[in-house]
């Protein structure tokens, strides 16, 4: 009976081991795959070129933009 509990949880441990590995592993293929994906485009700016920048309005000093949610998480409403 000793025998059986010893290969059982050894072979649990080999479980989660390879488990875990292969989401490691998964997770940096994603990466790259994604790293390796190029979606800018090659922009060229012509000798001469003024920038224009219209500052009519409101210029916030801090960003409201919260794409994923975390301000909701802390309010107290």
């Amino acid at each position: 009976m000793k025998q059986f509990f010893k290969y059982f949880f050894a072979s649990v441990l080999g479980t989660f081991s390879a488990i875990f590995l292969l989401g490691v592993l998964l997770f940096f293929f994603i990466l790259a795959v994604t790293a390796m994906i190029d979606t800018e485009d090659i922009v060229t700016i012509s000798p001469n070129t003024i920038l224009e920048l219209d500052l009519k309005g409101e210029l916030p000093e801090r960003s409201y933009f919260d794409p994923i949610g975390i301000s909701n998480l802390f309010s107290t409403n």
